[in-house]
C-alpha cells in the first residue's frame, strides 16, 4: 500500500459518514495511510454527519450516497446550505445499483467526487490527494474572488 499521497490533510480533519462500520473502518484505514489527517471522525448516518460537522469541523467528508435518517443528497444540500460548510470539499460513494443517480446530478448538488462501490483503491487514492489538494486550496484562501 502506498504510503501518505499528500500532505494537504495534516492540518485538517476528515470526517467518514457511512452506515456501515466495516467500510467505516476500511476507509478511516485507508485514509489515514493515504493522507494522514489531523483527526479522522465518523458518523453512522447523514444526521449523526451533520451534528459533527457543526460540532468539530472538517476539512474533508466522505460521504455515503445511501445512508438512514439523510441520505448523501440530503447532507450535501444541509452542508452547502450552511456558511461554515459550504466550501467543505465532499467525496460521495455510491452504490450504482442502489443509487442509480447519475455522477452529473450528485456533482451539481456540490460533491466533488463521486466514486462507485465496490471500491478501486486507485480511484479512491487518485480522488483523495486531487480533494485535499482542493482542500489546501479552500482553506487557504487562494482561488477565491
Amino acid at each position: 500500500m502506498p504510503t501518505r499521497i499528500t500532505p494537504h490533510l495534516t492540518d485538517h480533519r476528515v470526517l467518514i459518514a457511512n452506515g456501515s462500520p466495516g467500510l467505516r473502518r476500511l476507509l478511516n484505514t485507508l485514509v489515514g495511510t493515504l493522507a494522514m489527517p489531523a483527526g479522522i471522525d465518523e458518523a453512522c448516518c447523514g444526521t449523526c454527519a451533520l451534528d459533527t460537522l457543526v460540532e468539530t469541523p472538517a476539512g474533508l467528508v466522505i460521504a455515503d450516497a445511501c445512508m438512514d435518517q439523510m441520505d448523501g443528497l440530503a447532507l450535501l444540500t444541509a452542508m452547502r446550505r450552511e456558511a461554515r460548510l459550504a466550501r467543505v470539499p465532499v467525496i460521495l460513494l455510491r452504490d450504482p445499483v442502489r443509487d442509480p443517480t447519475p455522477s452529473h446530478i450528485w456533482r451539481a448538488a456540490g460533491a466533488d467526487a463521486v466514486l462507485d462501490k465496490p471500491l478501486s483503491l486507485r480511484k479512491f487514492a487518485v480522488s483523495l490527494r486531487d480533494t485535499a489538494e482542493r482542500t489546501a486550496v479552500v482553506h487557504s484562501g487562494a482561488g477565491t474572488a
